[in-house]
């Protein structure tokens, strides 16, 4: 059983970050760090955004400039003063351990405990693989350093009132979508742009490369959430995007169907295409 508190981070934020990562990397061979504001949205904590700032950088070791560091915080705390008043508002300091292991070092823990003097506050290792370490520091009533486990949040209930500006804005063609066996995969019932009773007749309608690329990587996203959560295995996966490929012969792409010890650092659908200009398989 999985007793770790649970810390919440918008899917584009990861992205984000795991982009600094990389980047970085690539341009010079050596880690980067920055800091996010971590907002209480109910009873979740919720990193909602992600930011680099003057530092200087190592294979090893990155030092955020001390006047930046001061000028940042003290610029979103003016900005969000409610929550600073409610509790509401703390602070993450994130850095890369780009390609070795996501675990705090001894130098990060120090950073942490300097950190952490300040009051509440939380820590986040990444790799560029997406492995990480999470650490939640309290101070009061007494200093405490909580591992947390970190799942992206989908904010569905702030999207009540867009499906009036939908119907009012957006005027679509719609016609139907019966693909050989991808609505039934892996027990799924998805099928896209269909609608029994205001669809225009079209049996067999050809997609275009480009519109079966947006299907199908929706299609493998959804199926890799899946597995992320702990619903599709191993072999779920690989069945499942060997089925996708079938279902595509007739398309210019595939997918690369990765090794079992892979899958857990495949972030999105994108890092396993094939045959589309613009995206590279890692």
């Amino acid at each position: 059983m999985n007793n770790k508190p649970t810390i919440y981070i918008y899917p584009s934020i990861w992205d984000k970050i795991l982009t600094y990562s990389r980047l970085t990397y690539e341009k010079y061979r050596t880690e980067v760090g920055g800091m996010s504001p971590v907002i209480r949205h109910g009873d979740k904590w919720i990193i909602t955004d992600a930011h680099i700032l003057k530092q200087e950088t190592t294979g090893t070791e990155t030092q955020l400039d001390k006047q930046e560091l001061a000028n940042y915080m003290a610029k979103v705390s003016s900005d969000n003063i409610k929550m600073v008043e409610d509790n509401s508002l703390m602070f993450l300091w994130w850095h890369t351990h780009p390609n070795f292991g996501a675990t705090m070092s001894g130098t990060d823990w120090s950073t942490i405990n300097d950190y952490s003097k300040n009051g509440d506050g939380m820590a986040l290792v990444i790799n560029n693989d997406g492995e990480y370490e999470l650490i939640l520091s309290i101070k009061s009533p007494f200093k405490l350093d909580l591992n947390c486990e970190l799942k992206k949040y989908y904010e569905t209930e702030s999207f009540e009132d867009l499906d009036k500006e939908i119907d009012t804005l957006v005027t679509a063609t719609r016609y139907s979508y019966t693909p050989r066996n991808f609505n039934r995969l892996n027990g799924s019932q998805t099928s896209f742009f269909y609608d029994e009773e205001k669809v225009t007749e079209k049996k067999e309608a050809k997609y275009t490369d480009n519109e079966m690329v947006d299907i199908a990587t929706y299609q493998l996203d959804n199926a890799l959430d899946d597995y992320a959560n702990g619903i599709m295995t191993d072999d779920g996966i690989i069945d499942f995007i060997k089925q996708m490929n079938s279902n595509c012969l007739e398309y210019d792409f595939s997918f690369r169907v990765p090794k079992k010890q892979d899958i857990k650092h495949i972030t999105n659908a994108y890092e396993l295409i094939e045959g589309v200009e613009g995206y590279a398989t890692v």
